[in-house]
């Protein structure tokens, strides 16, 4: 039978663990390579990509070899390694807070790409927090390697913050993997950190499942539960953001369209009304009949308050308004410069020198014999009637500002409260007008019925879920505890009875057993003669019976006293009990011929000395005992160094073990011969006993070329 197996599975494991971080340190030599060589595809990925630093390569290519020191035992120099990368990480983490550069960002290297970069060469500022978070872990990892709730807890960070930076490159959610106008986390960083802390995570989980039974749930599983949790909820809570902000997006695009349409419509109408008016007024048509009409148009056009007509040679115009002051305020209008430049471009014109609530449209008025120009025919609007009656929708008005130039004609009254809500605006503009729209989102896209928005809400319920998550997991772990502690307190109590049982076993039946034996004995004695040969060999079997059961009933309390073995029991050095029990054997293996061989490597540890011993002697016993029929025993006693600790191997050629003996071998009373071989069954479980109480395991198996191995540690496994 081959050795125990759950040692090995815990190397398989950790030896997965080190690829895994071997591929971290792969990637990082690439991206250095692509820096060398130039390479956006080894660098960026994409053209588009914030590119992975230089030195975030070099901190990748750091933390891993860290981890697989720390993996592999070699702690002083993984913590070197730690040391390193949290020194330089949280150096360029300060840059940002501070605004000053230390020099440090292109050190190595000078970058040849900044897409997406707000410092050249630096790397982003929630990479270089990740990379303190992970020395830290595999500090911890190094430092104590029984410690793992701190190093879990780093790496769980660690592992969010690449999770939400590879959810923002998934969901084009810029401001997951990028913070502020700061330098982006690159895609393959955050690839990185994943894989790394996953394997680190994967550390910790091991270092609670490599101690000896029973094997609690740690309790940092519900940081981890919690910290998965609120990530998930952060990544849900952004897309819904982002819905709403494509939402209001799209209805400011199409507020925008809609409001400029109304409003191009309004100015066209209203231009080639004044149009008209000139071609009337050019021809002549100057009369009663013409003043009329042009009553009629300020009566019926909407914010028009004025038309007058400004002759070249004069300076006072000819004026139509609506009243006497609004003839006044027209009378003192001059800026013919500007009637003119208007004319010609058939646009509105708005004068902030004159008024700023106002627009202007400028029609040329030629003279009818030389065709030059006379004058100009203007129509004055009040931009506030002029542009609500021309949008009409309420809600839309109060939510657009019309500009020309970049200064504004009209304002909505809801425009700046709701620019600053919704955090957003859409502009609408025409190449062949002067004028531009722009819309602001609507509040009610994003608020629900009871007037909170959805993204709060999921925000909120996604914290207080993530809450639930954690305190259902922590009651998991203290209800599995819990039960692990309350079965390891009934097995302990169950073994504590078993103890007892032995004991009184072991004492109080041995005397009636000799009771037997001795009135047995003098049965015979007083019947001498007149027994026959029958009734003779029954009292004999009687006699024999008793004796075993003796002898049973001694093993017994040889065994129950290896049970309650004290840990403070003397000790000594193993060669040194071994080279005892060799000449305690002496002269039964001169008797029998046989040949031992002891090696002069074993391993250097102090033991139990009277329990080792009777193990040891145990196992040479059964070796001289089991030899192969007519021929001398052949023992080798060698080192055993390996996974389950340190100890001996006892090798004999003797006739060896059934193919199907199994562990049970070592169970008491448990024999893997026949009855025709003189033994209890006990030192085995002797022998499994004194291992258990070292800290160490027993197990055999068969040898090639006949014969047994049995091996047994006396040290517990090296924790790595």
């Amino acid at each position: 039978m081959d050795a125990p197996t759950v040692p090995y599975r815990q190397t398989y494991f950790r030896n997965t663990l080190s690829i895994s971080a071997g591929v971290v340190g792969i990637l990082a030599c690439s991206v250095l390579i692509g820096w060398i060589i130039r390479s956006v595809a080894l660098t960026q990925i994409m053209p588009s990509f914030a590119p992975m630093q230089f030195n975030t390569a070099l901190m990748f290519l750091t933390s891993s070899v860290s981890a697989l020191l720390a993996f592999q035992g070699k702690h002083r120099f993984a913590l070197i390694g730690c040391v390193l990368v949290v020194s330089f990480s949280s150096v360029t983490a300060l840059q940002y807070p501070l605004g000053v550069s230390f020099g440090i960002d292109t050190l190595f290297v000078e970058p040849f790409t900044t897409t997406r970069t707000s410092h050249p060469g630096r790397m982003a500022p929630n990479t270089a927090i990740a990379f303190v978070l992970t020395g830290f872990a595999i500090a911890g990892f190094s430092y104590r390697p029984r410690w793992t709730t701190l190093p879990v807890a780093a790496a769980t960070l660690a592992f969010s913050l690449g999770l939400l930076a590879l959810y923002g490159y998934l969901a084009a959610a810029e401001n997951a993997y990028g913070w502020g106008d700061f330098t982006r986390m690159a895609l393959h960083t955050a690839t990185g950190f994943i894989i790394l802390s996953s394997t680190l995570l994967a550390e910790g989980w091991r270092r609670t499942r490599d101690i000896p039974p029973p094997r609690p749930l740690p309790h940092w599983l519900s940081f981890v539960a919690l910290t998965l949790a609120v990530t998930v909820a952060l990544c849900a809570w952004n897309s819904i953001v982002i819905l709403q902000q494509k939402r209001q997006d799209r209805e400011m695009r199409t507020l925008a369209f809609v409001v400029n349409q109304k409003v191009s419509l309004a100015i066209n109408g209203n231009f080639h009304a004044m149009v008209r008016m000139a071609d009337r007024f050019e021809g002549g048509m100057r009369g009663d009949g013409w003043i009329d009409d042009s009553v009629n148009y300020l009566t019926d056009i909407r914010g028009l308050f004025a038309i007058a007509y400004f002759k070249e040679s004069t300076t006072k115009p000819f004026i139509i308004a609506l009243d006497q002051s609004r003839e006044h305020e027209v009378a003192g209008y001059s800026n013919i410069k500007a009637l003119k430049s208007i004319a010609e471009r058939a646009s509105i014109f708005q004068d902030q020198e004159w008024r700023e609530d106002a627009f202007l449209i400028s029609i040329r008025i030629r003279d009818p014999h030389s065709q030059k120009v006379d004058g100009y025919l203007v129509g004055f609007f009040d931009t506030i009637p002029f542009f609500e009656h021309s949008i009409k929708n309420k809600d839309h008005r109060k939510r657009v500002q019309i500009s020309i130039a970049g200064i504004p004609l009209y304002t909505g009254s809801k425009f700046a409260s709701s620019k600053k809500a919704s955090g957003g605006f859409a502009t609408e503009s025409d190449p062949d007008h002067p004028w531009s729209v722009t819309a602001t989102g609507s509040q009610d896209l994003s608020i629900t019925e009871v007037g909170v928005r959805l993204s709060t809400i999921m925000l909120f319920g996604g914290l207080l879920l993530s809450g639930l998550i954690a305190w259902i997991a922590k009651l998991g772990i203290d209800t599995y505890n819990l039960q692990l502690h309350q079965t390891d307190e009934e097995i302990r109590e169950a073994y504590e009875e078993l103890e007892t049982l032995l004991f009184v076993v072991s004492h109080d039946l041995k005397e009636p057993v000799r009771s037997i034996n001795s009135f047995t004995a003098l049965l015979e004695d007083d019947l001498g003669e007149t027994l026959n040969d029958d009734d003779r060999e029954l009292l004999h079997r009687i006699i024999g019976g008793a004796e075993r059961l003796d002898s049973l009933l001694s093993d017994v309390g040889t065994i129950s006293r290896a049970y309650r073995m004290d840990k403070s029991s003397p000790s000594g050095p193993l060669n040194e009990i071994v080279q005892e029990q060799i000449e305690a054997l002496n002269e039964q293996l001169q008797d029998t011929g046989s040949k031992l061989t002891v090696s002069h490597d074993l391993p250097a540890i102090e033991v139990e000395k009277a329990w080792t011993g009777r193990a040891l002697n145990n196992l040479l016993s059964n070796a001289v005992k089991f030899a192969q029929p007519g021929m001398p025993a052949e023992i080798t006693i060698e080192p055993y160094i390996g996974p389950e600790g340190k100890g001996i191997v006892v090798k004999d050629r003797g006739i060896g073990l059934p193919e199907k003996a199994d562990d049970r071998l070592f169970d008491l009373f448990r024999r893997g011969v026949g009855k025709n071989v003189e033994g209890t069954g006990v030192g085995l479980a002797i022998v499994k006993k004194v291992a258990q109480h070292h800290g160490g395991k027993a197990w055999f198996k068969n040898r090639s070329g006949g014969g047994a191995e049995f091996y047994v540690t006396l040290s517990p496994a090296k924790k790595r």
